[in-house]
């Protein structure tokens, strides 16, 4: 079974996506979290 993420993480995961200037897979490496790309 995968990772279950809350509201808040994909929030804050979406926010700083879209304001960091880094890429999908830099934010999901950054967040330890290397399948968030398919969440954001």
């Amino acid at each position: 079974m995968g990772l279950k993420r809350t509201d808040e993480f994909r929030e804050d995961a979406v926010q700083i996506a879209l304001t960091s200037g880094l890429t999908r897979k830099q934010v999901a490496g950054d967040l330890n979290r290397p399948g968030i790309t398919r969440d954001l």
